[in-house]
């Protein structure tokens, strides 16, 4: 479902605040769901796009950097702790 809807946010023209934030709250939802990988590949470049948007006002730009900072974080955590059950790993088999 995600790699049908992103796409379809990505595809917006319009730089309305009311279109940006309804978005914002459908990719909040992807972003709760979507693994890591997905949303530092596909999610948080979106997010970063239409939070820049001209028409946006403080508020509504804090809104999509709450959740930019949240994801983010999400994603090192996660990546974080692939990386240790590498590193791990690799030096058990070591010994």
């Amino acid at each position: 479902m995600q790699e049908k809807i992103v796409p379809l946010i990505r595809a917006i023209k319009t730089k309305e605040p009311a279109v940006a934030m309804a978005a914002l709250n459908v990719l909040r939802q992807i972003g709760g769901v979507a693994d890591a990988e997905f949303v530092a590949l596909d999610l948080l470049p979106v997010l970063w796009s239409m939070s820049l948007g001209p028409l946006l006002d403080l508020q509504q730009f804090q809104a999509f950097q709450d959740l930019i900072k949240s994801l983010s974080s999400r994603v090192e955590s996660e990546q974080t702790k692939k990386l240790q059950v590498r590193h791990t790993s690799s030096l058990q088999f070591e010994h």
